[in-house]
């Protein structure tokens, strides 16, 4: 049996290979054709199906990332829900506010009065016994003795150095129109009369006298030399000075 099928392989063989030299019949070669076309067929459907497929590739490769991210998206969004949430910290906004202005305080200093080398005095002239006597009253004397005895209210005066009390006298009358009347020499002036109130006016013992800071002198005015920030007043008596304090 071996040796016939040994054989039979061998004729077949031999068979096939002339055939193949001198050609095949048209049943052969219509098998062939139809053979090919098949696998033309198979082949051009296998290309279809491979462009379709490389199509439908192509379109999940299009596709794929979308679909591949969507579960990332999920799992990321799942992840954040189930990750620790961070709660910041409140904070304070401090606003800068203007700070409250301190309070003026005012200080009030006194105006000193310039300083001159001027020395200056003050003198006033009154008649306070002649209107204590009721010479104010008297028609003759109405216009002579004021009513409050003030002919003179304490004005101040400049003076240069070495004046006297009668220069000053000299002065004041002259610039305030008041009238003054005086005999004697400028060693031995004798003051008779001011504001036409003379000697003898409210009786026997009256008449001017004068004194300095206070004190009267017993000697002439125009002998009595001043000194800065005198004071001098003159005054009428009608009691040879005893009505004014004087013994």
């Amino acid at each position: 049996m071996k040796k016939l099928a040994s054989f039979l392989s061998m004729f077949l063989l031999i068979v096939a290979l002339l055939l193949t030299g001198c050609g095949v019949d048209k049943k052969a070669a219509s098998g062939l054709t139809k053979d090919s076309v098949n696998k033309v067929s198979s082949n051009t459907s296998l290309g279809s199906v491979n462009k379709n497929n490389s199509s439908d590739s192509s379109k999940s490769q299009v596709e794929q990332p979308i679909k591949a991210d969507l579960p990332k998206t999920i799992d990321s969004a799942q992840n954040q829900e189930n990750a620790p949430k961070i709660i910041s910290a409140p904070t304070t906004t401090i606003e800068a506010t203007p700070s409250a202005q301190t309070p003026t305080i005012q200080v009030l200093i006194p105006i000193q009065p310039e300083k001159t080398d001027t020395p200056a005095v003050t003198i006033a002239i009154n008649c306070q016994t002649a209107v204590a006597k009721g010479l104010d009253k008297q028609e003759n004397f109405k216009d002579v003795v004021p009513a409050n005895g003030v002919i003179l209210p304490p004005t101040k005066v400049e003076f240069k150095e070495g004046e006297t009390v009668f220069d000053v006298l000299k002065i004041v009358v002259r610039e305030n129109n008041i009238q003054m009347q005086y005999e004697g020499s400028s060693g031995t002036a004798y003051i008779k009369a001011i504001n036409n109130l003379y000697e003898l006016d409210g009786g026997p013992l009256s008449g001017w006298m004068y004194c300095v800071n206070k004190v009267y002198a017993n000697y002439g005015c125009n002998q009595t030399k001043l000194k800065n920030g005198d004071t001098i007043e003159w005054n009428y008596t009608c009691n040879m000075g005893k009505d004014l304090g004087q013994k």
